[in-house]
């Protein structure tokens, strides 16, 4: 998910079309994943400047929570590049069994090997 704040809001409703009208398999790479613990009143006026500072942490937490929790909800599989971010995900209410924890750095692997660990995770 990248773009301002009315593209990542949209994104959940992009993959819930593509799963139940086109009936395709979604597969997610999230690359950067939020913390809400750390979703404090200083962070988010860093992130946004002044409006920041009018802005509630408990509504970004929500915000977060929405994107999050549905993108993975209408995700069959999604691919993480840290290991934290798996436990981070597990907090939005994300099933852990969807979640493949893929570093980066990793050694190439071929195209039948990414085949085959994409398939053990949509079953």
């Amino acid at each position: 998910m990248f773009g301002n704040t009315f593209t990542i809001l949209f994104s959940p409703i992009l993959l819930l079309l593509v799963k139940y009208l086109a009936r395709k398999p979604c597969i997610t790479t999230l690359h950067t994943i939020l913390d809400p613990e750390l979703i404090t009143r200083k962070f988010i006026k860093e992130m946004y400047g002044k409006i920041g500072s009018i802005i509630p942490p408990l509504i970004v937490k929500i915000g977060l929570y929405y994107v999050y929790n549905f993108t993975c909800r209408f995700s069959d599989v999604i691919i993480v590049h840290s290991l934290s971010h798996v436990f981070v995900l597990q907090k939005y209410g994300v099933n852990k069994r969807k979640i493949l924890f893929v570093p980066h750095g990793a050694r190439a692997l071929n195209k039948e090997v990414c085949s085959k660990i994409i398939a053990k995770n949509l079953h």
